[in-house]
């Protein structure tokens, strides 16, 4: 089992990161790390995962922001139209009646 580096283990307040394992986990590792790492932590996840990786997240999480999907979706250049965040409502909404 690999386990993440101690300096990510901030981004996963809710995980016992003794049990995440940085190959079995990629997904979820990378999803957490794109959304709220630092800038030292996405360049751990660029050097850790292949750009297929990375962009597989981007295009399927429902878990990014937007503002996050948008940002990686130019970096690695996918087009808008294929992550599934610029598409649907992923994230919660700010006006009330729509959350209801």
């Amino acid at each position: 089992m690999k386990m993440l580096p101690d300096n990510l283990h901030k981004f996963f307040w809710e995980y016992d990161t003794r049990t995440l394992d940085k190959d079995t986990d990629w997904y979820q590792i990378i999803e957490r790390i794109l959304e709220y790492g630092s800038l030292d932590a996405n360049r751990w996840i660029y050097h850790s995962y292949t750009e297929g990786q990375i962009a597989e997240v981007v295009k399927n999480s429902r878990k990014l922001s937007k503002r996050t999907a948008l940002l990686w979706q130019n970096l690695i250049g996918v087009s808008k139209e294929e992550v599934l965040c610029l598409k649907t409502s992923c994230q919660p909404s700010d006006i009330p009646f729509l959350n209801s």
